[in-house]
């Protein structure tokens, strides 16, 4: 007598997505994108300021330079030095502020997409989730890029190109960046 065995094969449901499409069609991340601009643009304005300054001491130090004392020359070369100092100190500061402030904006954003992208695949049965970006091949019936945006109340945007990573939101021109 045989015995049969009756080898139950379960097809597993895989999906896939393009994280950086659905990071882009997301309202909350286009409003990141201004708040972080805007917070960036009060630093700039700051910098721009002192670089003025730095400027305008560079000029009058150059034009006065030989009717000084040394002892004015050595003061007021020491208060441009300083004064590049803390403007080097500035820039560093304001990127690490700036960074902290994108790494805050997106916080959210990023945990409202792996909130979507898990109930989604919960809802849909789904065993898996994969990047788009970390497939070399998937039916285009498997993409869930479409259906989560839809989720998650973003508009269509045409698909970044393969391996695109999002682009940062604007910080407009920032000192140091």
């Amino acid at each position: 007598v045989g015995l049969f065995m009756s080898l139950g094969v379960n097809a597993q449901k895989m999906g896939y997505l393009n994280s950086s499409q659905l990071l882009m069609s997301l309202p909350a991340y286009e409003k990141a994108g201004k708040d972080l601009q805007a917070y960036a643009k009060t630093f700039e304005d700051a910098f721009t300021a002192m670089q003025k300054d730095y400027q305008t001491k560079v000029a009058a130090y150059q034009k006065e330079f030989t009717t000084m004392s040394d002892a004015i020359k050595d003061a007021k070369g020491s208060d441009i030095q300083s004064l590049e100092k803390r403007m080097m100190e500035y820039q560093e500061n304001s990127n690490k502020k700036i960074g902290e402030k994108e790494e805050q904006l997106m916080a959210p954003i990023t945990a409202s997409i792996e909130k979507a992208i898990n109930d989604y695949a919960k809802e849909n049965n789904y065993d898996y989730v994969y990047k788009a970006e970390a497939l070399l091949y998937a039916k285009d019936a498997d993409n869930i890029t479409k259906a989560l945006i839809t989720k998650m109340g973003g508009k269509m945007m045409p698909t970044p190109a393969a391996g695109a990573t999002p682009a940062k939101p604007a910080t407009g021109g920032t000192p140091g960046r």
